[in-house]
Order: structure tokens, then sequence, then C-alpha cells
């Protein structure tokens, strides 16, 4: 495109216009691409300074659940909370937790194939633990793919490669935060 803009090819002030909007959604795509994986990088060798604080993640569920419903729904997915727990302490980052929650909801918006689109959230405690569970009602993971799901660069399928949908590094930085 700035081949065309130089070469003249681009003639006319639309042409021009399009010309010079592509190469800001390709500048934007690539930016992105390039703060995703210095992220990953800086979370793959510790370098990453995770901000924990107490907070009773039921609480925080439903806050960050309250936030974000309206948007999504705008979007094309409703967000329900389904069971949560209730005065349960956590150390967590709360930024970086919301950041996991939202990518898992982004890509079932990207991928999911039905017009209605549902994600279904669900917060309970297991032993020691806190198990968060999120549901969508699209196609799902291809058969074999869930083991790869996590790590960095993969995409599921051939439908999914087209990199404007995404560059296959938001699920592996969820997974190392997590981690």
């Amino acid at each position: 495109y700035v081949e065309g803009l130089i070469e003249g090819i681009a003639s006319t002030p639309e042409v021009k216009k399009r010309y010079l909007e592509t190469i800001k959604n390709k500048t934007n795509d690539l930016e992105h691409i390039v703060n995703q994986l210095f992220m990953f990088s800086k979370i793959d060798i510790g370098d990453f300074p995770l901000r924990m604080e107490e907070l009773k993640i039921g609480e925080q569920l439903t806050e960050f659940i309250d936030d974000i419903s309206e948007e999504y729904e705008k979007k094309g997915i409703k967000i329900i909370l389904g069971e949560n727990v209730e005065n349960l302490i956590v150390s967590v980052d709360r930024v970086q937790f919301c950041n996991v929650l939202i990518n898992i909801i982004e890509n079932s918006l990207k991928y999911g194939n039905k017009e209605n689109k549902i994600m279904f959230i669900e917060c309970e405690k297991e032993s020691a633990n806190v198990v968060i569970t999120m549901t969508d009602n699209g196609p799902g993971v291809p058969e074999g793919a869930c083991e790869k799901l996590f790590e960095i660069f993969y995409r599921g399928d051939k439908a999914r490669r087209n990199t404007s949908q995404g560059s296959g590094l938001g699920l592996a930085i969820s997974a190392k935060i997590i981690e």
C-alpha cells in the first residue's frame, strides 16, 4: 500500500484514503502483536511484575461482569454469571485477572459461530482452590487441539488463520499469567 501511494497507483483522494486506512490498521495490528510478544517474553522469563492483592474473588467476578456485560452484549455475546462464591479471599493481580477473562471472552466472540452467543461463567471452591469455568455455546475446539490451545502462536483450524482475527498469543499469555 505504501508503494501504491509512492508510485501513484492510488491516484484519487478516495483510494489514497483507503490505502492510508489499510496502512493504519495493519500498523495497529503489528503494534498489538509486538506488544503481546514483549509481554509474553517478560512473563516467560519471570520479569513481569504482578501486583498481587487480597480480594474477594466472587465480588470481583460479579463487579467485572457487571462492568462489561452491556458492552459485550452490543458486540454480540451475552455474559451470564452462574454459581459464584461468597466471602472467599484470594491473592490475585486484579488487572491481569480481568485481562485473562477478557481474552477468553474475546476468543469466544471471534470464533463462535452462532448469532446469539452466550458466555456462562461460574466460580466454585474446590478443596484449597478456586475454579472459574467459562463455557460458551460456540462450536468448541477441534478434536486434538485442547492440549495445544495455550501454546504460543497456536491457531486451531484453517478458518482461524486470518491474522486480523488474532495472533495466537492471547491464550498463551493468559496461561502464563495464570501460572
